[in-house]
């Protein structure tokens, strides 16, 4: 009989390991897979060009053609904000070319020193902003004693970064390798809320060009523009470059 119970017990033991193995396990499954984390989300609500030229006059305004390309290099303090279009064409050298008939139409188009970009975002977490500036350059020559003109795209325009028309190093940007970094993250009381941001071209910039006997030659710039966010814990990782120049 005691033989008999002794068996029992070897028996039971095991099985009540087994069913306390069990039901640890189901209780550390369940437990593992009700849990909610919380991802932050980073979001672009909105872009737009901003644009400081003066356009409120015309040509036909002004007696002569210099007079009306001087009146065009003015700035104004408070900008027109343009299209939400993909792209902007811009002036990048200051124009010549003697008579109203080149680029008739065109006259129009800023300076890309007059010429500045506005966006928001929202962030649900600690997150760093960048804006990235794609660019194709276009050559227009007017040669001189006719009337042809020659339009062309410049392949390979390259800037170091303190040529660059986007260059800016001032409380709030730092520009690094065709970037422009928000220094500080948006964080604390911005976290949640949509956050508008501007950043504007240098207003000195023109792009310098060779001056040639037999031509006039005008630079022209289509710009676009696009906005990076990455979460403020990657950025070591994800834009390595920039940020030990950053708020972290």
């Amino acid at each position: 009989m005691k033989k008999k119970i002794l068996i029992a017990y070897l028996i039971m033991i095991p099985l009540f390991i087994m069913a306390f193995v069990i039901t640890y396990a189901a209780f550390t499954f369940q437990s593992e897979v009700t849990c909610t984390a919380h991802v932050g989300k980073v979001t672009l609500e909105s872009k737009n060009y901003l644009t400081y030229n003066k356009t409120d006059k015309t040509a036909a305004d002004f007696s002569t053609d210099a007079a009306y390309l001087e009146y065009l290099k003015e700035r104004k303090e408070t900008p027109t904000v343009t299209s939400t279009s993909s792209s902007i064409t811009c002036y990048a050298s200051e124009r010549i070319g003697g008579n109203r008939s080149f680029d008739a139409g065109q006259y129009g188009y800023p300076y890309l020193n007059q010429f500045g970009v506005k966006f928001s975002v929202m962030c649900e977490i600690e997150s760093y902003v960048r804006i990235n500036f794609a660019t194709s350059w276009i050559s227009q020559k007017l040669y001189k004693g006719s009337n042809i003109e020659r339009t062309s795209i410049i392949g390979g325009v390259s800037f170091d970064d303190e040529n660059s028309p986007f260059y800016i190093n001032d409380t709030n940007w730092i520009y690094i390798d065709n970037y422009a970094y928000l220094k500080s993250p948006v964080k604390g009381e911005d976290l949640g809320t949509e956050k508008e941001f501007t950043f504007n071209v240098a207003s000195d910039y023109f792009y310098q060009k060779v001056d040639n006997p037999a031509y006039y030659e005008n630079i022209l710039v289509e710009v676009r523009f696009y906005v990076d966010i990455v979460q403020a814990n990657r950025v070591d990782s994800v834009w390595p470059q920039a940020a030990p120049q950053l708020s972290l």
